[in-house]
């Protein structure tokens, strides 16, 4: 992540990536506060992955006839497993920051 302030890299370990679920982050170089933007490639692709997650799941349950609240549950923890690594990393990577006030 760059700091909109300074422009000093701060990298987004997986503590602060927890300890800020809603992306609002504080400098390490010059304290300022700033947080992810949102944007629609950020929000299309996260929803992207989890509907293909669920297709995926779903389909395979109902090939073996699966129990439904399994098929959620494997759906839940397959998405959790994949998703939140690659939230982290599109946080660190491209998704941009703005300046908090």
């Amino acid at each position: 992540m760059i700091c909109p302030n300074c422009n000093a890299a701060n990298e987004l370990t997986w503590r602060r990536y927890w300890m800020s679920p809603l992306g609002r982050h504080v400098c390490t170089t010059c304290q300022a506060k700033f947080s992810m933007a949102h944007t629609a490639k950020y929000y299309l692709s996260i929803i992207s992955i989890w509907l293909a997650i669920g297709i995926i799941t779903f389909y395979v349950a109902d090939i073996f006839n699966v129990d439904i609240l399994l098929a959620y549950l494997v759906y839940f923890l397959i998405g959790a497993l994949v998703v939140f690594p690659l939230d982290r990393k599109f946080d660190n990577s491209w998704r941009g920051t703005k300046l908090r006030k």
